[in-house]
């Protein structure tokens, strides 16, 4: 199993979990892409949809902890 960790404060990674999820289902392999956000005030929304997709999963922060 690989699993792609990314850490992200106020970026939109929503495109770059894509990009990944494509190549990994492409190469079909065991996969989990977690995002752990550290407390963003900005694109929320956007990466929220990052928890429709399969085998991906996004963590919020409620305050930024550095």
């Amino acid at each position: 199993m690989l699993s792609i960790l990314i850490p992200t404060y106020n970026y939109n990674v929503y495109p770059l979990v894509t990009e990944l999820k494509n190549q990994a289902d492409v190469l079909g392999i065991d996969y989990e892409i977690l995002v752990q956000d550290d407390g963003s005030s900005f694109y929320l929304e956007e990466n929220r949809k990052i928890n429709v997709l399969v085998n991906c999963f996004f963590f919020e922060n409620n305050y930024n902890s550095g």
